[in-house]
Order: structure tokens, then sequence, then C-alpha cells
């Protein structure tokens, strides 16, 4: 059994393969913390709509692993991060008392 993690920050697209959640986990947070300094947008303006900084996605980290497992973490153009679960239909995972988002979704992979 492995984990498939994906890292997309604008056109980039990286794949990593690791064998075990902790590893994924890790090795995502690594990268997270690598592309935080370059996270950062202005507002953006698309016909009459203005989409804040926080709206944005400025990278987003897949994880993929055994028995359908499928969750993430976006980085905002913000600076935060959010994590979910599931592939079409994203689900929020809330951090619990002291999580950041990586370890509300190693949390939430944890149970599947």
């Amino acid at each position: 059994m492995s984990w498939r993690l994906t890292i997309r920050a604008g056109s980039k697209v990286e794949r990593e393969k690791l064998e075990t959640l902790d590893e994924a986990i890790f090795f995502a947070r690594r990268r997270l913390l690598e592309l935080a300094p370059t996270a950062r947008r202005e507002t953006a303006r698309a016909f009459m709509r203005e989409i804040t900084p926080g709206e944005q996605v400025a990278a987003r980290l897949e994880l993929r692993g055994p028995k359908r497992a499928r969750g993430g973490v976006d980085l905002r153009g913000d600076g935060t991060s959010a994590a979910w679960t599931g592939l079409i239909s994203k689900r929020p995972v809330e951090p619990g008392g002291g999580e950041d988002a990586l370890s509300a979704l190693a949390r939430a992979l944890g149970r599947t």
C-alpha cells in the first residue's frame, strides 16, 4: 500500500509516491512551507466579481491512498490553508484543538 501526493502550484505539477500516510504528510508539510512565501495574491477581478485572496487557491496538495482515501490541502492567496476530503465533492475538514490543516487531514485520512 502506498500514498500518492500531487502538488499543483501555478502551472507546475509534481508527483511523489510515498509508503505511509505519515511520510506523505511530512513531505506535504515540507512542500507547503516552501510554497507559502509565494502564495500571496492580490484581489482579482472576473467580469463584475471581485475574488479576494482568501478565495483564490495558490497551490493544491492532493493525497490518494489505499481504500479510496482521498483528500488534500489548499494553500490560499491570503496565506491560510484549508483541508478537505473527497474527490468529486470536496468536504471541508475542520482542524481540532491545536491542529493545522495537514494534521486535520492526517486525522481524517487515518480513519479510512
